[in-house]
């Protein structure tokens, strides 16, 4: 059967980029699996797994999405199988070292089906749904658990987790520690005594690359995943979409997609209507005279749908910039001096400069200055920020438009943005 997409972002490779396919898993080291996995592994209950098991399979399996924003994932759809395709350009943070764009494919196959005729017989093949899961970053955590299906968690990146219902699991014991993505590669003897149906794996650093097909060499089933790498916040959300075909729960995370979707184009649509727009920074001082300032990256795009003039903004289709770009204080005080307004406060904030440096520009002169940490929990590091808001792109751009248009949303209450101190420094 032939297939038809549901969305062919092709993979942009740039001229310094190397590209590497994730490796098949052999048939040697699956079997191997079974001698390194210990008999009194910790894995999830019979009841735990069956219940878990008795819900998915009410949810919907196969459904083809419509994937309108996300350029790092794509669907294929045949006759009882679906294609997922999975890419992004990888290189270790703050290195200048080349990028490697990374690809991987796998199969999706209803539970206990078999792989069918015109199915890929070199790719991956993951059945669906999976009763149980692991993530090792905050985004993932947060995508999945907006699908209700937290309850199917076995392991997370570690205890920085701003959901208490989930931290108190990792707390307890109940659910294992892999690893954040950007500290270490996945430990994969918590992967093989939890032995979840699925790992999704944030590609974001070239150890995760190579831990990729060392698991899949144990027998692990893994999902790379690239939200990251997206462009806006909207991109991001959608994968939703992804996180639901792996999990049963494609009519879910469509339903609260569009809808995230279309109030985002309402803030839009109302944001059009301002006549005169604020120059807005939104950065933070690094030390040692070093500002990082959001130039091509997901917070100069929200910006910009804000309605916001960004002096640093250099949007284009090049390599995002995820941490902003580094900036002297020197041109800071030249091109931003007299800025409307600051989204200064960031959780890699260092100590200010002095208040006469500070005084020197009106946004701090007339204290509009805001944060992105309205939920935090810094006794644990925990930082909503980066987990739940993934999935409320609708709710950021409120939260953004009402602080920078008073009067625009007067009924809206910020939930992931907050005013900054200068007293406080934070």
């Amino acid at each position: 059967m032939p297939l038809h997409a549901a969305a062919d972002p092709e993979p942009e490779l740039p001229l310094n980029a190397r590209t590497r396919l994730a490796p098949a898993p052999t048939r040697a080291a699956a079997l191997a699996v079974a001698l390194l996995v210990p008999a009194c592994s910790p894995a999830p209950s019979d009841d735990v797994r069956a219940g878990a098991t008795d819900a998915a399979t009410e949810a919907d399996t196969l459904r083809c999405p419509e994937i309108r924003h996300a350029r790092h994932f794509s669907v294929e759809c045949g006759d009882g199988f679906l294609v997922v395709r999975t890419f992004g350009e990888v290189a270790a943070w703050r290195t200048g070292r080349d990028a490697e764009l990374v690809q991987d494919v796998v199969v999706l196959v209803p539970r206990g089906a078999g792989l069918p005729a015109g199915a890929p017989t070199d790719a991956h093949v993951v059945e669906v749904p999976a009763a149980t899961y692991a993530v090792n970053n905050d985004d993932l955590l947060g995508l999945s658990v907006a699908l209700g299906v937290a309850d199917r968690l076995v392991a997370v990146g570690g205890e920085s987790v701003f959901d208490d219902g989930v931290r108190a699991r990792v707390d307890s014991g109940e659910l294992g520690k892999v690893g954040y993505s950007w500290h270490l590669p996945p430990d994969l003897e918590v992967l093989l005594t939890r032995s979840p149906d699925v790992t999704f794996l944030a590609m974001d650093s070239p150890h995760n690359v190579d831990a990729l097909g060392r698991s899949r060499e144990l027998g692990l089933t893994i999902a790379p995943a690239f939200v990251w790498a997206e462009r806006d916040v909207l991109a991001r959300a959608e994968w939703l979409k992804f996180f639901g075909l792996f999990l049963g729960r494609s009519e879910e995370a469509a339903t609260h997609f569009d809808r995230a979707e279309a109030r985002y184009r309402e803030t839009q649509a109302r944001v059009a209507t301002v006549v005169d727009s604020p120059t807005v920074l939104w950065g933070y001082h690094a030390g040692d005279d070093r500002w990082y300032f959001m130039e091509n990256n997901l917070e100069a795009r929200l910006l910009r749908d804000a309605g916001a003039h960004n002096p640093f903004a250099a949007i284009d289709d090049g390599p995002v910039r995820e941490d902003g770009a580094a900036i002297a204080s020197e041109r800071l005080l030249i091109e931003g001096s007299d800025a409307d307004q600051w989204v200064i406060g960031d959780i890699h904030q260092a100590a200010l400069p002095s208040d006469e440096f500070m005084a020197s520009f009106r946004a701090w002169r007339e204290d509009r200055l805001y944060h992105t940490y309205a939920r935090s929990n810094w006794e644990v590091d925990a930082y909503d920020w980066y987990e739940g808001a993934t999935a409320h792109p609708d709710v950021l751009l409120a939260d953004l438009a009402h602080l920078l248009h008073p009067g625009l949303l007067p009924d809206h209450e910020p939930v992931y943005f907050g005013r900054f101190d200068r007293r406080r420094g934070r």
